[in-house]
């Protein structure tokens, strides 16, 4: 259900916690009013059926260890994970339009994943680290685990994502990175 606009900013998971009720539960009868007198112009109800208990269906690219996930979690914001993608700083050598190709062919998108997993199993012996602390903290299915945003077939996603969220590169301002900031990414 496409229950949100989607928009990519901070603002929306701050307004969201300041007028959201706190019992992980969005009755829409709760949220109209709700959003509707909300300050934050930016955000727009775009559909809403009555009885049903709104969740944001979220997906995310370099999606890292999940931050907005985590944010969300915290915010006791319904959601849920379509999927994530991160390829864990593992670059492998392609032809990446011939293999987008052969992504595009498979027929879901639990293929094309697995597809792609395997295309990187087979090009080096490192462990995707990061897939399995997301998939730890967010016990995410395998096939929603994207590996290569450059290999990802959206289209199986159209008007089933109401937000799409891309990652910081946060190592460069994490305390267990180099602390660099822009001049790091």
């Amino acid at each position: 259900m496409d229950f949100f606009t989607p928009h990519y900013t901070k603002e929306i998971i701050l307004e969201l916690g300041k007028v959201l009720p706190k019992n992980n539960k969005y009755d829409t009868d709760e949220l109209i009013p709700l959003l509707s007198n909300s300050p934050f112009t930016g955000f727009t109800l775009t559909q809403a059926v009555h009885g049903r208990t709104v969740s944001i269906q979220l997906a995310t690219l370099f999606s890292g260890i999940g931050a907005i996930e985590q944010a969300f979690k915290r915010l006791n914001i319904e959601h849920v994970i379509v999927f994530a993608c991160d390829n864990g700083n593992i670059s492998i050598e392609l032809d990446y339009d011939n293999e987008f190709k052969k992504v595009k062919s498979l027929n879901s998108p639990e293929e094309k994943a697995k597809y792609v997993q395997n295309l990187y199993l087979s090009k080096t012996n490192k462990k995707n680290y990061v897939k399995q602390t997301y998939q730890a903290n967010y016990n995410l299915e395998d096939e929603k685990f994207f590996y290569d945003i450059r290999l990802l077939d959206a289209s199986p996603f159209i008007n089933k994502i109401d937000l799409l969220v891309g990652g910081s590169p946060c190592q460069s301002f994490s305390i267990a990175g180099s602390r660099g900031g822009f001049d790091d990414t």
